[in-house]
């Protein structure tokens, strides 16, 4: 039997703790425990590999993103 969850994904550096309000939650011996089990699981089953082949990026996408990428560190 599950008695203990930890759930979260915090990066520990000042820009996530303080600036971004990341944080972690720990479950001890309470029923949501299977609740986040059951959710993980039926997350997986939608789940699909992604391969190398399904990351190559368009010509029309990569200009944008290069067009973009000059304006962005004005926002």
């Amino acid at each position: 039997m599950m008695r203990l969850v930890h759930f979260g994904s915090v990066n520990l550096d000042f820009r996530s703790l303080f600036l971004h309000f990341e944080c972690n939650t720990l479950f001890y011996k309470v029923p949501a425990i299977f609740d986040i089990k059951a959710d993980i699981l039926e997350m997986q089953n939608k789940c699909r590999k992604v391969e190398m082949k399904n990351t190559k990026l368009g010509i029309l996408y990569r200009i944008v993103n290069g067009v973009l990428r000059i304006f962005a560190p004005l926002a």
